[in-house]
């Protein structure tokens, strides 16, 4: 009897064990991604290099990013897109949606969607050669291109791209009749690769408050990894229609106060030295649609003047980085103009190198720096703050306005 109850002991332990492994090699199997990472320089500068962070994986059937939510906007674009196994995500499990994407990640993304996906890669090349050899034999890229590939892009190039692998499409022939519903058009030397896509549904702008109104297609924005999901897989449908033209297009009615949504946040990485950066995220609200700086009113004019109020070495000089002309700390008198589409900044912190009264003045990580932003417009102004603690910066938060 006792011999009986050891056997089935023995039985029970084996099934149990046999259970445990067919569950733990289901679970590998429904989630395939293996996330290896490697480096690559980044040459967005002559003058600095940084390390961006890349991934490669073992495509399989189920895909799940941490930061990538189902109420997400972009959820179904980066989840198809990631499952077709055209984009990468991170060790981390991260897919990093906002993260801008650059020309040579881009470019492989859109190879792959055209059926690219084995492209070898010799010992000691970048594992972008192939992929812009492969784009120049398309040209999909021009033969003679010696772009910055791995420099982050904005959409003027995108669409370039875009176009250029849409090769089969076929454009209605009153095309140059679009470009009356795309503002900003003027200031884009009436560039057809916009027009094309725009025509032909692989891009469709920001959203407008009414059909009949002119459309912005962030043509100097950059590119998120999001957006490309998205783009890519609009690529591959074939059926997509073309745009609606629209008969008499109106410019959007621009209201006569904007609140300004300032957030400090840390600096770029392609300019050396850069701290911070105190930016306004609804920057586009203030532009005057079709209108260049030189051909606004002053009564469409923002003037924006910055007061650091307990750091007065801030207020009493400025200096410029000479990398691309930004101002490094501000002088007492001098004022912003939000014009362009281009702009978001309206102030810029760097580590240079002073002259004058304040020589030793040296940012360290317990500061907090508190400013006050003035906004002017028609005689009316309306004071902001915003406190930004270094320390929070350099460890990469994004800070937000108080009022």
């Amino acid at each position: 009897m006792i011999k009986m109850e050891a056997l089935m002991r023995r039985i029970l332990s084996s099934f149990l064990l046999l259970v445990f492994v067919f569950i733990a090699l289901n679970t590998f199997t429904e989630n395939k991604y293996v996330y290896a990472e490697t480096t690559q320089k980044d040459t967005t500068t002559q003058t600095s290099t940084t390390t961006q962070t890349v991934a490669t994986e073992v495509y399989g059937t189920k895909v799940t990013f941490s930061d990538v939510k189902p109420t997400d906007w972009f959820y179904a674009d980066v989840m198809k897109v990631s499952a077709k196994g055209l984009v990468k995500g991170y060790e981390d499990g991260t897919f990093r949606p906002d993260d801008k994407i650059s020309r040579n990640e881009f470019l492989a993304m859109t190879l792959r969607a055209l059926g690219y996906n084995n492209l070898n890669v010799e010992d000691g090349q970048d594992w972008a050669y192939p992929y812009i050899q492969k784009g120049k034999e398309l040209r999909i890229l021009a033969p003679d291109a010696t772009d910055a590939y791995n420099n982050y892009f904005k959409k003027y190039d995108m669409v370039r791209i875009l176009v250029a692998a849409d090769k089969d499409r076929v454009y209605p022939s009153n095309l140059y009749d679009y470009q009356n519903q795309i503002l900003w058009i003027n200031q884009m030397s009436s560039d057809l690769n916009l027009v094309k896509a725009y025509v032909s549904g692989l891009i469709k702008g920001y959203p407008t408050k009414n059909e009949n109104e002119m459309v912005d297609l962030g043509y100097y924005d950059f590119v998120t990894r999001a957006e490309a999901c998205t783009v890519i897989l609009r690529l591959l449908d074939k059926t997509r229609p073309t745009t609606k033209l629209i008969e008499n297009p109106v410019l959007p009615v621009v209201p006569q106060w904007i609140d300004p949504e300032i957030v400090a946040y840390q600096g770029s990485k392609v300019y050396e030295g850069e701290i911070f950066t105190i930016g306004i995220l609804n920057y586009k609200d203030y532009l005057i649609p079709n209108k260049e700086y030189k051909e606004l009113d002053e009564s469409e004019k923002y003037k924006v003047t910055i007061t650091c109020t307990n750091y007065p070495e801030f207020n009493t000089y400025y200096s410029f980085n000479p990398l691309n002309g930004k101002v490094a700390l501000q002088h007492r008198d001098r004022t912003i103009y939000i014009f362009k589409p281009t702009q978001g900044e309206i102030y810029y912190v760097a580590k240079l190198n002073n002259t004058g009264e304040y020589d030793n003045f040296i940012i360290t990580d317990n500061m907090t720096l508190s400013f006050k932003i003035t906004f002017e417009k028609n005689g009316v102004s309306k004071d902001y703050y915003i406190d930004v603690p270094i320390e929070d910066i350099n460890n990469g938060k994004t800070i937000t306005c108080s009022n």
